[in-house]
């Protein structure tokens, strides 16, 4: 493909030194060099035409191929971000101490104001809203989760970076370093750095200083990046669909990880 665009470039002086031959050639010159001079630049002409062609031929099948990868790229990303939504709906919906009068139906409505309140009462030492052997805290639940995300945005900038926008690396990058998931993964050490000093709190630790503004910071790219996405899917396949994640016979229930009413401050 350079070599291609080079040769295209030095066709491009080839022909303009031939136009600049004939014309001269045109006026003093005898009968049969403005012939060649004439047959050279038709020539050129043709022959610069042709790579042109063959150039945009090429730069389409390219792109195309390119939007291609881009697709694939964000449908492996899909599930992950989707558990990732999903995950932080869970973490207000098991904050919130009764079902909201009115439903979040975006994640403009999610992320409002009210979240960060609510979440400031998640006890990360209550029980997470899985089915396993053993019963799993906050603290593991979201260890994991944020684990797997990462992981899966590590792959796709690993395999993809290339093929992606700038500003769609530079959004992925924002996301993985992400100050509110780094909290949520070393948060898991606490509970046995307490054990082991005899320390004693409260494990609503999303209501400590400064956290707002982590979870805003998050979550603006979150939107940002389910838009991003959401370019690339159809409207079946839409990131970000909430409207039917509200109901409470599905885990968690509305504030099964609510500071006891005793301890709230």
């Amino acid at each position: 493909m350079l070599t291609l665009c080079r040769l295209k470039y030095v066709l491009i002086a080839i022909f303009l030194m031939a136009l600049v031959f004939y014309v001269c050639t045109l006026r003093s010159g005898p009968e049969w060099l403005n012939d060649v001079s004439l047959n050279v630049g038709t020539e050129v002409f043709g022959i610069l035409f042709t790579v042109w062609l063959i150039d945009e031929v090429i730069r389409r099948k390219d792109q195309t191929e390119r939007e291609r990868i881009v697709k694939v790229a964000f449908a492996q990303l899909r599930i992950a971000l989707e558990q990732h939504i999903n995950t932080l709906l869970c973490m207000y919906k098991a904050s919130i101490s009764h079902a909201p009068q009115i439903n979040p139906q975006t994640l403009d409505d999610l992320f409002g104001p009210d979240y960060c309140v609510q979440l400031a009462f998640l006890d990360l030492s209550k029980s997470a809203p899985l089915v396993s052997v053993n019963q799993l805290q906050w603290f593991d639940y979201l260890y994991m989760e944020m684990e797997n995300f990462k992981a899966t945005l590590i792959r796709t900038l690993e395999k993809y970076a290339v093929f992606l926008e700038p500003n769609t690396v530079e959004l992925l990058e924002e996301v993985l370093a992400s100050s509110f998931i780094g909290f949520l993964m070393t948060s898991i050490s606490i509970p046995e750095f307490d054990q082991k000093r005899g320390f004693k709190r409260q494990y609503n630790l999303l209501s400590s200083q400064g956290m707002p503004e982590l979870i805003q910071q998050h979550t603006d790219l979150i939107k940002r990046l389910t838009q991003e996405a959401n370019r690339h899917f159809p409207n079946d396949k839409q990131v970000g669909n909430i409207k039917d994640s509200w109901r409470n016979d599905i885990a968690p229930t509305f504030g099964s990880a609510r500071l006891n009413p005793a301890s709230e401050t």
